[in-house]
């Protein structure tokens, strides 16, 4: 059985026990299951597939879980995707698991795909330390799993400490800073990200804030709730005053992606505080 018949049956098996679950505990009951944890993790081959369960499950209250954030889990070889949600209506804040082996494949065909994908393979321990051993990648997910996995010499894995672009001889780089938490030891990861960068169609993959997943601060428009509204050129105004609450540091623009949720569209705009450094998420509802 190939790859693509072996997910249409998975789908079709989820789909029965799901309607199985709703007639012996009930409607809420599956909604709070539905990949609520590793081992009830949804399969997805997009981004796309993921928005679309979590706008398809509601709160027990009725309201709308609205994506905050996301980071990687790994078990065995396996790698899981786990956004972070809080309703719109009563703030509860939700975890939904999704199995990325649709998307992936296992972590160790993962691995050796993006490795093959280097122009110059790299000498001595680190896979990709200049953007002549970049690996290439399709989003930013991929490059925070291929970090994660990588151990260094005393097998402890890189964990990522902060984020650079580079435009160099006609391509754009992401360039992740990484350190060791065993014995400190710091690397640089390059990745070539030509294939999405200000490409609006993978936004939705620009969402990553942090490994730990931490969602980003209480957002004034900064909810969906209080979404500026008004003609385009407002928007833009808004958004070029804007400033980090905090300490009053100008926000500077990290990426644009577009929310479809059962409350209409908007357009996201992930900044980040160029006097601290904390992401801030600003929404702009769309076609008022």
């Amino acid at each position: 059985m190939d790859r693509t018949v072996k997910e249409e049956v998975l789908k079709f098996a989820t789909a029965a026990a799901l309607l199985l679950a709703v007639g012996a505990v009930g409607a809420d009951e599956v909604a709070r299951a539905t990949a609520s944890s590793l081992a009830a993790a949804a399969p997805a081959a997009t981004v796309e597939e993921e928005y679309e369960l979590i706008n398809a499950t509601p709160c027990v209250d009725g309201g709308e879980y609205v994506p905050c954030g996301h980071y990687v889990e790994y078990e065995g070889d396996v790698i899981y995707e786990v956004v972070t949600t809080r309703c719109a209506e009563c703030r509860e804040d939700r975890l939904f698991y999704f199995d990325l082996t649709p998307r992936f494949g296992k972590l160790g065909e993962f691995r050796e795909a993006k490795l093959a994908s280097r122009a110059v393979a790299a000498e001595g321990e680190l896979p990709c330390p200049g953007a002549e051993s970049a690996v290439t990648v399709d989003s930013i997910t991929e490059e925070y799993v291929f970090l994660e996995t990588t151990l260094h010499s005393c097998g402890t894995p890189f964990a990522s400490e902060g984020q650079a672009l580079l435009e160099e001889g006609g391509h754009h780089y992401d360039v992740l800073s990484a350190r060791c938490p065993a014995d400190g030891a710091e690397a640089e990861f390059y990745f070539n990200i030509d294939s999405f960068m200000f490409n609006p169609e993978k936004y939705p993959e620009l969402t990553h804030l942090a490994h730990q997943g931490e969602p980003p601060e209480p957002l004034a428009g900064r909810t969906l709730e209080t979404a500026y509204r008004g003609p385009a050129d407002e928007q833009r105004k808004l958004l070029a005053e804007a400033t980090h609450a905090a300490d009053g540091g100008d926000l500077s623009v990290v990426a644009r992606w577009t929310y479809r949720g059962r409350s209409g569209d908007f357009e996201v705009v992930d900044t980040t505080c160029e006097k601290c450094g904390t992401p801030v998420r600003l929404y702009f509802r769309l076609g008022d």
